[in-house]
């Protein structure tokens, strides 16, 4: 075996980006009848050199890379969607010390939040898929928030209710 050495000025040239995996959250409809008054709520990763701040609500980072799971999800049975919002899925966290860590969540967490608010997912004919709810973005962006705060429910004044009182 014969060992080369590497070019040093070339090496030397190059710029290497680290680059961060994050997750985001999405939220999508699908204009049909079965799924009329519903948004799934779903994750996936996003890997960019961006921090956090950079990587904004809607940028097209995160829809680029909502797209790519959303279509894994629906372009084999030619289904159509209309993605709706898209959020990087951190928050803040304080240690028992006084320090703040970055931490991710999961879709999980906001479906819980929504579950807890009195808005529990619905089951699309005979799928057994939990993502969906029927409410409105701004309530899905209330429960976002709600997670980002660390609580558990969103308040009365934060979403819309699917039935009518």
């Amino acid at each position: 075996m014969t060992f080369h050495q590497p070019d040093i000025p070339t090496l030397e040239k190059q710029t290497f980006l680290e680059t961060l995996k994050y997750k985001l959250i999405y939220v999508y409809t699908i204009d049909d009848r079965k799924h009329e008054g519903y948004l799934k709520v779903g994750d996936t990763d996003v890997v960019s050199s961006l921090v956090p701040d950079q990587l904004t609500p809607n940028c097209k980072t995160l829809n680029d890379a909502a797209r790519a799971r959303i279509d894994q999800q629906t372009q084999t049975a030619g289904v159509e969607y209309q993605l709706l919002y898209t959020e990087l899925a951190v928050r803040y966290r304080s240690l028992g010390d006084g320090t703040k860590v970055l931490e991710h969540f999961t879709d999980k967490k906001v479906h819980a939040v929504l579950k807890n608010s009195g808005l529990p997912h619905k089951f699309i004919g005979t799928t057994k898929g939990r993502e969906w709810f029927g409410t409105d973005l701004k309530t899905v962006k209330a429960a976002i928030e709600a997670v980002k705060e660390c609580r558990s429910c969103i308040a009365s004044g934060e979403r819309e209710f699917d039935d009518q009182i």
